[in-house]
């Protein structure tokens, strides 16, 4: 006995909407903090739980090191002795470079706080000159007025 549809869905021509498995998807940085967030706890302990099947089946030691962009670490290990070996070692080197990538942070931070104050510094003293230059010509400009006013009225004495 025959059922409908069952050749197409040996060939594979079954409806689209039917689907079996999960759909691929870009492996790109998630945008969204929460679904990131989700992300990242659902695969961690996917990864952990993988790090602990291999060293099982395999008989592998495995030490795995994980940390978040909050900056917290997580680990595992099967082989504590092993771990603890290492694992000082590794975390002084991830420190070691956070310290100094914070210190060239911190310099790069200082040096364009540096350039600004400098140029707001020749900013203000631009803006000084230029009140200063434009009184002056303003100065000048009323005194040559009043030099010229008065030797009108000298001139105008001497008529009288």
């Amino acid at each position: 006995m025959a059922f409908p549809g069952a050749n197409e869905s040996i060939s594979g021509a079954s409806s689209p909407q039917r689907k079996i498995g999960r759909g691929k998807i870009e492996i790109k940085r998630i945008e969204n903090t929460t679904n990131r967030q989700v992300t990242f706890c659902k695969r961690r302990n996917g990864l952990l739980k993988k790090a602990y099947e291999l060293s099982v089946l395999c008989d592998a030691e495995v030490a795995l090191i994980v940390f978040s962009s909050r900056g917290r670490l997580y680990e595992y290990a099967n082989n504590s002795s092993w771990f603890v070996r290492y694992i000082d070692l590794i975390l002084d080197e991830y420190n070691r470079l956070l310290t100094s990538q914070l210190e060239t942070q911190r310099q790069y931070s200082e040096s364009l706080l540096a350039e600004a104050k400098s140029k707001v510094d020749s900013s203000v003293s631009e803006a000084v000159e230029k009140a200063v230059t434009s009184g002056l010509q303003d100065t000048e400009d009323k005194l040559e007025k009043c030099i010229e006013e008065r030797n009108g009225v000298a001139e105008v004495r001497k008529e009288v």
